[in-house]
């Protein structure tokens, strides 16, 4: 209805997974097949510094920066 305004501009948007696995599907059997996967991180210490090095920063005080951050299927 061009009612709503979204003014939202990220300066970035990162995606990190820890998932080790994923399923896809044989066409040929109809059978669900478990691959294995790189997931991008395992531990808490891990994906801070996957997040701090993708925002090229050192910590985050004083850090100011819009963007949006997913983590993908953390299972602690």
């Amino acid at each position: 209805d061009n009612t709503t305004i979204n003014e939202y501009n990220p300066e970035y948007v990162f995606f990190f997974s820890a998932k080790k696995r994923k399923l896809s599907y044989a066409s040929e059997t109809g059978k669900l097949i478990e691959q294995r996967m790189r997931c991008n991180f395992e531990t808490a210490d891990e994906l801070i510094s996957l997040i701090l090095s993708s925002l090229k920063v050192e910590n985050l005080k004083n850090f100011h920066g819009v963007g949006l951050i997913v983590v993908d299927n953390l299972e602690l």
